[in-house]
């Protein structure tokens, strides 16, 4: 769960992929909380990890707890929506433009091109402005997570 080299392969796996294959994040903790289950007794943890936060410091795993991680992530242009399709950044006529560049496969952004320049490249993540915003980065190498943080259920 924890390699940085296999975390997009992990994502949809208890929620679903509605704006694509990609790693999800969220600016409110409470977001993240409904989608991760209960470990009941460490047995979801990488093995590793789990000797990192428990058994090498003779700490035991105290039941029911959740996780949620910390991450720094590189959104760089971003492309924001509202649903799987419009682009809803300023600048850009509504409706006019797919968020994605490789049709139902929501695996590669569109194009986007700033003003004032010729050229064009990629959008470099997307913005769901959803109930409560979600912000999905289909590139490993642009997320980092920092701290892994565990938590029991009130």
């Amino acid at each position: 769960m924890t390699r940085p080299s296999t975390r997009c392969r992990y994502s949809g796996n208890n929620a679903g992929t509605r704006f694509g294959k990609g790693n999800y994040f969220a600016d409110e903790p409470c977001k993240s909380h409904g989608y991760g289950d209960t470990d009941a007794d460490g047995s979801s943890l990488d093995p590793e990890l789990k000797a990192k936060m428990f058994d090498g410091h003779s700490i035991k795993h105290p039941g029911n707890v959740r996780y949620i991680f910390v991450s720094r992530v590189v959104m760089g242009c971003y492309v924001r929506t509202d649903d799987t399709h419009r682009i809803l950044n300023e600048g850009v006529p509504s409706n006019s433009l797919s968020c994605w560049d490789d049709g139902a496969r929501h695996k590669e952004l569109s194009f986007v091109q700033l003003q004032g320049k010729k050229e064009q490249f990629k959008y470099h993540g997307l913005w769901a402005d959803v109930d409560q915003s979600e912000f999905i980065q289909f590139h490993d190498e642009r997320t980092y997570p920092a701290f892994l943080v565990a938590y029991k259920d009130a």
